[in-house]
């Protein structure tokens, strides 16, 4: 075999394979969500009938923003909402919100705003499995503004509860949740990450969050060598074969100068 071709074989074995090596981050797949990026694994729901509207404000918002939501109209029905803030900082009812420009939110239902509740749910983000495999879940969330309300934050992977908390009095500095688990989850099993309007809290409010998960299935074992070397055992073997070829041949050169 010459070196060209061994060289690659030498230097496959000697460089390790990841099975994982894929991250989702829903701050960097917003805008893919709920099937528009057929790749992308995140749902976001608020409603029965959410959409992705490019201009989303909410009263008394600096401006408006990209967010998951019933609609866009300013005043009425726009509660509750998924956003990914494109400004900084971003104001709303005179507060600046404790958010970095980049960072995704929620703003939970809220009565005045949200009528009935009718035909909306709790912020949720759900992300599905593309695959058996094990995944490590980081999720962080924090109240975006302190203005006496008051945000729940829970974390699940399928039906189990991974993490609650209520995030009154939290900032970005001062994380209210904070989940790191790694979990074995069958294809198309969901992690997901929920807020709703603490009880007791006048009305909803801004709640800013992170939800990342990376593949860190480990590889699978790599298979036995072919083993080319003869056993001992089959020395003895090897051996009477040789002799018996050895003698057939003696045998055939003796008749071969016979006939001459």
């Amino acid at each position: 075999m010459c070196l060209r071709l061994i060289l690659p074989l030498i230097v496959g074995l000697l460089v390790p394979v990841t099975a994982g090596a894929a991250t989702w981050d829903f701050s960097r797949d917003f805008f893919g969500a709920n099937g528009i990026d057929p790749n992308n694994p995140f749902t976001a729901s608020v409603s029965l009938t959410q959409s992705l509207v490019p201009d989303w404000e909410p009263q008394g918002g600096q401006a408006a923003l990209p967010a998951w939501a019933p609609n866009s109209i300013p005043q009425g029905s726009f509660l509750p909402a998924i956003i990914k803030n494109t400004r900084n900082p971003y104001v709303s009812g005179g507060t600046a919100l404790d958010l970095g420009l980049g960072d995704v939110a929620v703003h939970t239902l809220d009565p005045g705003n949200s009528p009935n509740n009718n035909g909306f749910v709790n912020p949720t983000v759900t992300w599905r499995a593309p695959r058996d495999g094990v995944y490590e879940i980081r999720a962080t969330a924090w109240m975006a503004r302190n203005i006496g309300r008051s945000v729940t934050a829970e974390v699940r992977a399928g039906l189990i509860d991974v993490a609650f908390s209520n995030l009154a009095g939290s900032s970005r500095q001062s994380l209210g949740l904070n989940v790191l688990s790694t979990l074995s989850i069958v294809e198309n099993g969901f992690v997901s990450i929920s807020f709703e309007t603490a009880s007791g809290s006048s009305a909803g409010d801004f709640a800013g969050f992170s939800f990342t998960i990376d593949d860190v299935t480990p590889p699978p074992p790599p298979e036995p060598p072919v083993n080319t070397v003869p056993i001992p055992a089959a020395f003895p073997l090897l051996a009477t074969a040789l002799a018996g070829l050895g003698f057939v041949r003696s045998a055939r050169s003796r008749r071969e100068r016979k006939l001459v």
